[in-house]
């Protein structure tokens, strides 16, 4: 609940700097229900990996559930690719 509360983050570039290149998004179907372009979160980067495995160790990703051991598999797959 508290994180639903939270206000959306945006990164913020000015607007003559270039942006980093943070790679492709996670697109993991479990993830990408609310972190999407299209969804009501932002998507999500590997840049993000300590906060999402934050979010994911102590249960408050997903909000209502928690993710099965194939799930956590495969997150944790993404996060330790090499570009």
């Amino acid at each position: 609940k508290h994180i639903a509360k939270q206000p959306l983050s945006r990164f913020y570039f000015p607007p003559n700097e270039v942006r980093p290149d943070y790679g492709k998004p996670l697109a993991l179907e479990f993830c990408t229900k609310c972190h999407d372009t299209d969804g009501v979160r932002s998507p999500l980067f590997k840049v993000q990996s300590h906060p999402i495995r934050i979010l994911v160790d102590f249960g408050y990703m997903p909000p209502k559930r928690r993710l099965t051991p194939g799930e956590i598999t495969e997150l944790k797959a993404w996060l330790e690719q090499k570009p």
